[in-house]
């Protein structure tokens, strides 16, 4: 398979992750922020986000995440720690996790029935790369708003840097299988992985 960009440090593939991830090696970590089901989301009083766009011919729904992503992801679980921000709404389809971490937004995320979202969830697999080194918090102060850039849902970059540091050491190889905006690699690549 021929990437579609690749550099010292990064390599990307375009194509169904569903397909292309299985026949990768040398992984030593997944983090993945997949699709959860930002079409469903709502704004403030009920109104619908209409800035908030399909993945093109990317399915968000919850059948796609329950029969699709979780599979995927559940083939890393037990051979590399695996770290997923699944999105409150889906996170129950998701394996147990061994931890669960979480980014705190102080000025809410989001609507739900109950109220304003202000935690996502974070579900860290497998075994800290830092045991015995440093021990660091599993939950994180959203303080940057995510860049305007187009995507239905980017990360900020100062959360995905703690988060990539928190789940690789320098010189490992990370997977985002559900690249988005490619936050996880641009972070990976700053930071020497």
């Amino acid at each position: 398979m021929k990437p579609y960009y690749q550099d010292d440090a990064v390599t990307i593939y375009h194509g169904n992750s569903l397909e292309i991830a299985p026949t990768l090696t040398g992984i030593d970590c997944v983090l993945t922020d997949p699709p959860y089901g930002v079409r469903a989301r709502t704004g403030g009083k009920g109104k619908t986000r209409k800035h908030l766009h399909d993945y093109g011919v990317h399915n968000d729904s919850e059948d796609f995440v329950r029969d699709s992503v979780v599979p995927l992801l559940s083939k890393f679980i037990g051979k590399c720690p695996v770290v997923v921000t699944p999105g409150s709404k889906n996170v129950w389809f998701f394996p147990r996790p061994e931890t669960l971490g979480g980014f705190y937004h102080p000025a809410a995320s989001g609507m739900t029935h109950w109220g304003f979202l202000d935690f996502d969830p974070i579900l860290f697999y497998g075994r800290d790369p830092r045991v015995g080194k440093t021990i660091t918090p599993c939950t994180y102060r959203l303080t940057e708003a995510p860049p305007r850039n187009g995507h239905p849902c980017p990360r900020p970059v100062s959360a995905w840097s703690w988060l990539v540091q928190k789940v690789s050491i320098e010189g490992q190889t990370i997977l985002d299988p559900f690249a988005g905006s490619g936050t996880t690699g641009r972070c990976a690549k700053d930071l020497w992985r």
